[in-house]
């Protein structure tokens, strides 16, 4: 079967052929070189892994956006992703196959051209041997759970898919990877053990399946609830090492072009599992995993101080929590009393290896604010409570302060206000450099 061809489409309309491994950045030896002072030497890398191209950032100085959203994880291309590598901006192409007639059609005249045979892309054998191949083409176990559930919701075509690992206390589960055609990001979602039809299958170490919402299950499975899913469809499998002993999970929900789940699935699910265990024992680091799992831990511990938390603020949890982990600057965008500051703390509290937590107001002048960067350094945070209410010169002093340090050696910023960026630029009070300093990272809170 031909394979998906992929290409970058450059700012000059260029398009650069996507196979194999390929670095880009500035420096003449990347696979891909481009003229961009605010690019990284070696900047990001895009790799195929079979019938997918994914991409990763390189630890870059100024980061890799995909549709204007930061790059911190192993990202799945789509045809049409915008990304911004520095300051280049390039769009991802990719290409169906074509697929030429056949010997064995052209031989038989009688055949109505008009009729087409589709051996289905999603039979349980198709999918189990697409799975296999990525399993054998990875090398980390953070990529590896991505690739497995972003193929389980794609090409087995679910709603969503997860993989869900033992936290080491033996408590609870914390997600390895989540892919979802809702949007959500559920990796914060702290489950209890035995919670959920995947917890039930962990601890029980035998399949879940709920074939449709008067099964009772469904309409409670908390997963499915933190993706805003309603009369859904459940199907859970137990994760085994290499001794047999249950490490995790897999979840999928919502068959995409089918009512309910079948035992088919259940067939397939575990013996996706089955492999999917073994190959994560057996790669070779487990770093970016328990990174990941840091980073969840980090973001359920803030959730858990907003008990009302609506799954808007969930979403803006993580996020920002994302942001300042990467030291990007935060701008938190809400009315008073949404919690901009509590969340402003919390989340410096919960970052590992916090340093100093300083608050200073934007409207005491950009002299007591050029101290505080000077006495601050990583891991401190620095929030600056309503930036965008002052005068236009210490909004421009303040978002050039910003741009002059590097980002591997300024502390966190988080910055405070009601307005939210788009409306102080229509109203013609937000200065460029602060506009440019705070953009990538606004978030605003319901």
């Amino acid at each position: 079967m031909p394979e998906r061809r992929a290409h970058l489409e450059l700012p000059t309309g260029e398009l650069v052929a996507l196979e194999g491994t390929q670095v880009i950045g500035r420096s003449s030896e990347a696979d891909i070189t481009i003229a961009d002072p605010e690019a990284s030497r070696r900047h990001a890398e895009f790799r195929q892994e079979g019938g997918l191209f994914l991409l990763a950032d390189l630890g870059s100085s100024n980061g890799t956006r995909v549709n204007d959203q930061p790059l911190h994880d192993v990202h799945r291309l789509q045809d049409g992703d915008r990304l911004l590598i520095g300051q280049t901006a390039a769009v991802f192409r990719l290409e169906d196959p074509q697929v030429a007639p056949t010997q064995v059609l052209s031989a038989l005249p009688e055949v109505d051209p008009t009729v087409r045979v589709a051996v289905p892309s999603t039979s349980p054998l198709q999918v189990l041997g697409r799975i296999s191949r990525l399993m054998a083409g990875v090398a980390d176990a953070r990529e590896l759970a991505v690739a497995v559930t972003s193929s389980l919701r794609d090409d087995y075509g679910c709603e969503a898919a997860a993989l869900l690992l033992k936290e080491p206390d033996g408590d609870g589960y914390y997600f390895a990877a989540a892919a979802a055609n809702a949007g959500s990001d559920i990796r914060a979602l702290p489950l209890r053990k035995g919670e959920g039809a995947v917890g039930k299958a962990i601890e029980s170490n035998e399949a879940i399946l709920v074939a449709s919402p008067v099964d009772g299950e469904a309409s409670t499975d908390a997963v499915a609830s933190a993706l805003g899913l309603e009369d859904v469809a459940v199907l859970a499998v137990p994760v085994p090492g290499v001794d047999g002993t249950v490490i995790g999970g897999l979840q999928v929900i919502n068959p995409v072009a089918r009512p309910a789940f079948d035992g088919e699935d259940v067939e397939l699910l575990a013996l996706v599992a089955g492999q999917l265990g073994v190959a994560l024992q057996n790669v070779r680091s487990w770093d970016s995993l328990e990174a990941e799992r840091a980073s969840g831990a980090r973001i359920a511990a803030i959730r858990r101080e907003f008990v009302a938390a609506s799954a808007d603020m969930v979403r803006a949890i993580a996020d920002v929590a994302a942001l300042h982990a990467a030291r990007v600057p935060v701008y938190l965008a809400g009315e008073a009393g949404t919690g901009k500051s509590a969340l402003a703390r919390l989340t410096h509290v919960a970052a590992p290896g916090s340093g100093s937590f300083v608050t200073v107001d934007a409207s005491t002048g950009i002299e007591e604010i050029s101290a505080a960067f000077i006495e601050a350094s990583p891991p401190d945070t620095i929030c600056i409570e309503e930036a965008l209410g002052q005068p236009a010169d210490i909004q421009e002093q303040l978002g050039r302060l910003i741009a002059s340090l590097p980002a591997g050696t300024r502390p966190a910023i988080i910055a405070t206000g009601e307005a939210t960026i788009e409306v102080a630029l229509g109203e013609g009070r937000l200065a460029p450099s602060l506009h440019a300093a705070l953009e990538a990272g606004q978030v605003l809170l319901p």
